[in-house]
């Protein structure tokens, strides 16, 4: 790579978007703002904010496509409207995954649901 990593992180500096990788886009802000007129993805991962808040993230994902949402606790006890939020919605297809021994991801594929 031409540059190396000093070179990337120059240009990432300079005008936003890592030009080293053509189809990345750098943006910085609330979700709301950036991704629903950028929408449909293939891949939506979910890290930070509360995705129980945020159900209409799921109609950012194509049919067939995979949502992950990590950080969750293997152990929770009682209810957890995130794993609700992914495990009973009609549109999706969800399963567990350990990542660590202190923590879960949650691995959704939209499904193709008639007026989804």
């Amino acid at each position: 790579m031409r540059g190396g990593r000093d070179g990337v992180r120059r240009r990432r500096r300079s005008n936003g978007v890592d030009s080293a990788v053509p189809n990345v886009e750098l943006l910085a802000g609330d979700w709301r703002d950036h991704l629903p007129q950028r929408a449909p993805f293939d891949l939506l991962f979910f890290d930070g904010g509360h995705f129980d808040e945020s159900p209409e993230a799921i109609d950012l994902v194509v049919p067939g496509g995979l949502i992950v949402k990590d950080d969750l606790s293997p152990d929770w006890e009682g209810p957890d409207p995130v794993r609700e939020l992914l495990f009973d919605n009609p549109k999706l297809l969800a399963v567990e995954l350990l990542t660590t021994p202190t923590t879960v991801a949650v691995l959704a594929v939209r499904l193709g649901v008639t007026g989804a």
